[in-house]
């Protein structure tokens, strides 16, 4: 094949060099979240902005301002909704049937993505009964007689909810619990009648920073590496107590961040816990039943109903399952 001319080589060149200084622009503004300005009537590029949405669910419905924009994947569930408006809130909905609709409105900033999390909880929970006892088909029942045995996993049940004694020491497992969360200085000498070793509590500076000296005065105190949650007045204060540099976005707007979130409620909270495998969902118990409830206040939460009853407690099993107790039987929740 005959070689391209010098003459040639050069015009393409130059061609090369006036496209890459024309289009190399363009791709770079891009990259930077710059778009066409296609809504006014004057030319020009405007930066835009996006909205990354997390989904637990897949096959789920995204609408954005009332608008369906795509449906989420069985296995890609996460969706990035690019060259969005700034400087104004879009408002998300996901859909799925048989699920509460979850609905936020969220700010979107210049060259930015804001994060947001779904929270799709079914319209009908399934829950299993375990009941105190079982007869030879395996059947629950509330009947001690002949036919029946006491059912080994409600015992532990009963143990996990504090209805019975284990054969580990009340004291022990209370060290236990708090060791790793609180700083604990066991004795060497022993001044209880058991023989356990006495204990003392030092009280972490993060408490202090917060004006908090005695933390076994907080109700329901959950610690969660940097997150920490108690009940105060009936209503559950969340409070990040690690760096800036890793606060979760739910505390953030991209312009401020806090260091506290309240979840008030009109009746009184007797309980919470963090939903399983969440850190954002609050599960609360009041005397109306057991909802899941958002940390995130951005707009206005999304609460569902978890388990609807009065005078019911709930734990988190070791199968890291929800368990309400319910007229002295156990139901394990699987949604």
């Amino acid at each position: 094949m005959k070689p391209l001319s010098k003459k040639i080589r050069k015009i393409s060149l130059i061609i090369s060099l006036v496209a890459f200084i024309i289009i190399g622009p363009i791709v770079l503004a891009y990259s930077l979240g710059y778009r066409f300005n296609e809504l006014e009537e004057k030319f020009g590029l405007v930066r835009t902005g996006g909205i990354y949405v997390h989904s637990d669910v897949g096959n789920a419905e995204i609408y954005i301002n009332t608008e369906y924009y795509k449906s989420t994947g069985n296995f890609l569930r996460n969706v990035f909704i690019q060259n969005m408006k700034v400087d104004e809130d879009h408002l998300i909905e996901v859909q799925k049937n048989n699920y509460h609709n979850w609905a936020k409105k969220l700010p979107v900033y210049e060259g930015y993505v804001t994060e947001a999390r779904t929270l799709l909880v079914p319209i009908e929970i399934k829950k299993d009964a375990i009941f105190p006892f079982v007869n030879i088909s395996g059947i629950g029942t509330t009947t001690d007689d002949a036919e029946t045995i006491y059912n080994p996993e409600y015992k532990d049940l009963e143990i996990l909810f504090g209805l019975a004694s284990s054969t580990i020491d009340t004291e022990v497992s209370l060290i236990n619990e708090i060791n790793g969360k609180l700083k604990i200085n066991a004795n060497e000498s022993s001044s209880t009648t058991s023989g356990l070793a006495t204990s003392s509590v030092e009280v972490p500076d993060y408490f202090i920073k917060l004006g908090i000296e005695n933390p076994e005065e907080l109700d329901n105190l959950i610690i969660d590496n940097d997150e920490l949650a108690w009940i105060e007045s009936g209503d559950i204060s969340i409070n990040w107590i690690g760096s800036i540099d890793q606060i979760p976005y739910y505390f953030c707007d991209f312009k401020d961040c806090v260091n506290k979130i309240e979840l008030d409620w009109e009746t009184d909270i007797s309980k919470f816990a963090f939903m399983p495998n969440r850190k954002d969902v609050l599960l609360v118990l009041n005397k109306e039943g057991l909802w899941a409830a958002e940390v995130d206040d951005r707009s206005s939460r999304n609460i569902f109903p978890i388990y609807s009853g009065e005078d019911l407690d709930f734990m988190i099993s070791q199968k890291n399952k929800i368990v309400v107790l319910d007229n002295e039987i156990f139901y394990e929740l699987d949604f």
